[in-house]
């Protein structure tokens, strides 16, 4: 049987406990709340006891809007359970870790408990090579935003394509590295969070349309004087006809203003001057 804790004991909650969701489930510890806390713990290394238990805590964070804990020994599950359990919001957390399971407890966001706990999978791997890996991903990424299979392809001589791909994950998971946009072949396009990048010639419809109005937002962000549509189209590579659509869409939003002397300026530039 599981041993909860000092922080889980201290909870005025029950052990072995009889819940229903969508259907009737035992778990390891439920505190009522509020919020309601589900925890159920996985013993054992065995991919089919993860995926029962995330079944359970996934119906009973739905059906109750609890907080929903997976414990498990070193081992018990991996890269690929960790990102499934981040994105339905299940915290993962290792036996005897408090530290963790202390952040879950208290509501922490998913994504930074289930990341410490990722780094530290990673560390049982080979860190020096998993760390090289990812820093050629954000090397890469940093020159230009990629697709999957162009990072395979730059990469694939150092490092195998399991490596890579996991590697991939784990900078999403940290939030560093995001899916910034989509191919005319609906291949996601891997970036730098918060980077601004030049047009492809094989953006998404959807895509060119955002990556221009990013791009022309942060030009004028950069600039003092108000910038004129034939300037912005030089500037970002861009037909002055896409330019101009671009900006009246980023005017309709709010985000720039034409200046009364003619040219483009941001709104809380406008602000200013007035």
């Amino acid at each position: 049987m599981w041993r909860a804790s000092g922080k889980v004991r201290s909870l005025n909650g029950e052990f072995s406990k009889n819940i229903t969701g969508s259907i009737g489930w035992v778990v390891d510890f439920y505190y009522p709340g509020p919020p309601p806390v589900v925890l159920d713990a996985i013993a054992k290394r065995d991919g089919k006891q993860f995926y029962s238990k995330f079944a359970k805590l996934l119906d009973l964070k739905n059906s109750l809007d609890a907080r929903a804990i997976m414990v498990a020994i070193p081992g018990g599950f991996g890269i690929d359970e960790a990102q499934l359990a981040t994105h339905y919001g299940i915290y993962l957390v290792v036996d005897g870790d408090s530290g963790p399971l202390n952040d879950a407890l208290n509501g922490k966001d998913v994504q930074v408990v289930n990341s410490t706990m990722l780094s530290r999978l990673l560390q049982g791997k080979s860190r020096k090579h998993s760390g090289e890996c990812r820093n050629a991903i954000t090397a890469l990424l940093k020159k230009s935003w990629s697709t999957g299979s162009e990072l395979s392809a730059q990469l694939k001589w150092r490092y195998d394509l399991k490596t890579i791909n996991s590697q991939l994950r784990t900078l999403q998971l940290k939030g560093e590295v995001k899916v910034c946009g989509r191919t005319n072949s609906g291949d996601g396009l891997y970036g730098m969070t918060g980077q601004i990048y030049p047009l492809r010639e094989d953006l998404s419809r959807k895509t060119r349309i955002k990556c221009l109005s990013d791009s022309l937002q942060h030009y004028l962000e950069s600039e003092e004087a108000p910038q004129f549509s034939q300037e912005l189209a030089d500037q970002v590579k861009a037909s002055r006809y896409a330019v101009r659509s671009a900006l009246r869409g980023l005017s309709r939003e709010g985000l720039v203003v034409k200046a009364k002397g003619g040219g483009w300026m941001p709104v809380h530039q406008q602000t200013k001057q007035e």
